[in-house]
């Protein structure tokens, strides 16, 4: 359920039990509520993870959220009276209970912890936040439309965020991208380079071009073309535009800035198969194009690993499958950027391999960072390869 635990202002008092799971995951979630109950085992159980490898930063950051909050009640379980059969030890089952006690709802992620407490007749939700998009979709009749400027609720739009308008009374569609409290029309690269396919990318084409927001994020569904943009004004800018002295590819091929030692041959045979991907999208003859610009020195492959010290001067850089980066490894990249440069992080973060779905850089860099007028990010919605691909992009 997403969002399921915001209190709108003038709701009455809200008072809820939390998952570990939940706060691990959502520490904000505290704020959500007028009055959080939690049994001082939830309390032990974050402080037991925080130096565990794969989620230490997460309760690290639960455990300084609930020391800074002033609406918590810590409950201690000992006393608490459960069902016959259950395990009194058991973290779950104390969660249950401290709901049960307090007669609080309960916020659970946990499938089995939900059915459990329904059989109890608890209220329970789950929870996640909706992740910031960088667009917002105005749709509805001329009048609809014209409120929503005349209110100011456009004000409300962050930095670099894009609004698309689709009025339902023509059929017409307008883009634009909100600079300093202002709309601006979008800046696209012409017709015969590249075209986007849909409102989304054309905002994105936007962001790439725009040599004033360094920091680019292309987010979004397999298929929805935030490699090929990406590349397609990548060469734009370094070959025809001369905006740039080269374009550098950047993938991380194992995980977390490991090496690729492993691999047979030298530093291009080894990583020529894997940016392929990337080099297809510069048409039918990209292997072509990609090694005159490499004899050119306008190309260049590189992995997390080989990036410490590096400084990446005068360069348009993608960052390809950012999904599969943690924090730490996204940081080392980021900070190799230069004077005139720009960075692209495109990636799909639904397709998070297993260690980067719980310490996922890209999600990370996205709330962090939105709002910024160094940032501009753009999560494409339509898979636009085939629709056999979208079928396969929206499986859950």
């Amino acid at each position: 359920m997403v969002g399921a635990a915001n209190k709108e202002k003038g709701d009455c008092m809200t008072q809820a039990t939390i998952d570990t799971n939940v706060l691990l995951d959502y520490p904000d979630v505290i704020d959500k509520f007028d009055i959080v109950c939690l049994p001082t085992a939830v309390l032990e159980e974050i402080d037991n993870l925080k130096k565990n490898k794969e989620i230490g930063h997460k309760a690290r950051a639960a455990a300084r959220k609930i020391a800074e909050a002033n609406n918590i009640d810590y409950i201690v379980e000992d006393n608490f009276d459960m069902p016959e059969g259950w395990d009194k030890n058991k973290l779950d089952n104390k969660i249950i209970m401290c709901a049960v006690k307090c007669k609080t709802i309960l916020v659970s992620n946990d499938l089995s912890v939900r059915a459990k407490a329904r059989s109890l007749n608890i209220t329970v939700q789950g929870y996640e936040e909706e992740l910031y998009t960088g667009v917002k979709v105005l749709e509805g009749d001329h009048e609809t439309i014209l409120k929503f400027f005349e209110e100011g609720k456009d004000k409300e739009l962050l930095e670099n965020q894009y609004l698309i308008v689709r009025e339902t009374d023509t059929g017409e569609e307008t883009e634009m991208v909100f600079r300093n409290g202002t709309p601006h029309e979008l800046r696209l690269p012409p017709s015969h380079v590249i075209k986007g396919l849909n409102a989304h990318q054309r905002c994105a084409l936007d962001l790439l071009m725009n040599k004033d927001i360094p920091i680019k994020i292309l987010a979004g569904e397999a298929g929805s073309g935030k490699t090929k943009l990406s590349v397609e004004v990548g060469y734009y800018s370094v070959v025809e535009k001369n905006e740039y002295e080269k374009m550098v590819i950047v993938r991380n091929p194992i995980g977390s800035g490991e090496e690729i030692g492993f691999l047979p041959g030298s530093f291009d045979e080894k990583v020529k198969k894997f940016y392929a991907p990337l080099i297809e999208n510069l048409g039918d003859e990209g292997d072509v194009l990609a090694e005159e610009m490499i004899s050119r020195n306008q190309l260049k492959k590189e992995i997390p690993f080989n990036m410490k010290g590096v400084t990446l001067n005068n360069s348009f850089i993608i960052v390809d499958e950012a999904e599969d980066l943690d924090l730490k490894t996204l940081k080392l990249i980021g900070t190799r950027v230069g004077k005139n440069s720009v960075i692209v992080f495109s990636g799909d973060y639904d397709q998070a391999e297993g260690k980067f779905v719980h310490n996922n850089g890209l999600i990370k860099l996205i709330e962090s960072t939105k709002g910024n007028k160094l940032v501009g990010i753009v999560v494409l919605q339509e898979d636009v390869r085939s629709s056999a691909s979208k079928i396969f992009a929206r499986l859950k």
